[in-house]
């Protein structure tokens, strides 16, 4: 998935190559996998996904290298992610801002912001990306406005100095890219935003050990062992449906693996069971 995109014209999706390309597909085969087994896909909590899109620039996406559709017991949602193979959150840091930009161009959808999120999937981990930076985004939406959000950063003894400096850089970017200087907007758009890390890298990734556990679930009885080959089958699919800006929901997607080969265990959503079973308990 392309690390830079023209926000106006767009571009064709089978030129956004580049030598990250596996690792891209693993971050696509990951949400389909979630899409596959019916569970909660990361960054979009109480949701389960309908339809996952890949490079939805012509459709109007500014963070568009996955899109997320999903239903919650509140209704539609949606994610918006951009994938950045690393990401600083700093100062100097030009991908941030980058960002910021495709932030700001996000276009109004008809949800609620609560149910319209946006993110940064990336594979570098930090301590100040899993430390200061995901408290105060946890702050944003945990406060009731924005200068409740604001006031809370500023006193001294309760935000630390990374944590004001990362708010105050988000601010200044959002600000270079068009967005108008007000504690309210620039904590909205704060809120909804979110740092996921996908570690697919790293030596011993957690991420694809994840995956592969949830694999083995979706796989019938009979080939459970097959979890790797599942994972890679998923990759490819991501891959391609990428290259020419496509969407799958879960029926085209266990078509296209029974059609590979790949023998599924039945549904296993029994959350409607479980309701029914709640109920019945009051």
């Amino acid at each position: 998935m392309a690390e830079q995109k023209n926000g106006e014209s767009g571009s064709s999706p089978a030129s956004r190559g580049g030598a990250g390309v596996y690792i891209e597909g693993e971050l696509g085969a990951y949400y389909l996998l979630a899409l596959l087994a019916g569970t909660e896909p990361r960054g979009m909590p109480g949701t389960k996904l309908t339809i996952v899109r890949f490079q939805g620039i012509e459709q109007g996406y500014a963070m568009d290298d996955l899109i997320l559709e999903g239903i919650s017991r509140a209704g539609d949602a949606l994610l918006e992610i951009q994938s950045k193979r690393t990401i600083a959150f700093t100062r100097k840091d030009a991908t941030f801002a980058e960002v910021a930009v495709q932030i700001a161009r996000t276009q109004k959808r008809d949800l609620p912001d609560d149910r319209h999120l946006l993110a940064v999937a990336t594979q570098r981990q930090s301590k100040s990306i899993s430390g200061p930076y995901q408290d105060v985004l946890l702050w944003a939406k945990a406060a009731e406005s924005g200068r409740q959000f604001f006031d809370r950063v500023g006193a001294k003894g309760v935000a630390s100095d990374a944590m004001r400096t990362f708010v105050a850089t988000f601010r200044s970017n959002l600000l270079a890219a068009g967005v108008v200087d007000d504690d309210n907007v620039i904590w909205k758009l704060m809120r909804r935003f979110a740092i996921l890390v996908f570690d697919f890298e790293s030596i011993a990734p957690l991420a694809r050990l994840h995956a592969l556990a949830l694999a083995q679930q979706v796989l019938a009885d009979k080939d459970i062992s097959r979890a790797e080959s599942l994972w890679s089958e998923l990759i490819e699919i991501s891959i391609s449906i990428a290259k020419v800006g496509g969407a799958i929901n879960r029926n085209e997607l266990r078509a296209k693996l029974v059609e590979r080969g790949v023998r599924l265990a039945g549904d296993r959503d029994y959350r409607p069971a479980r309701a029914r079973l709640a109920d019945l308990a009051r």
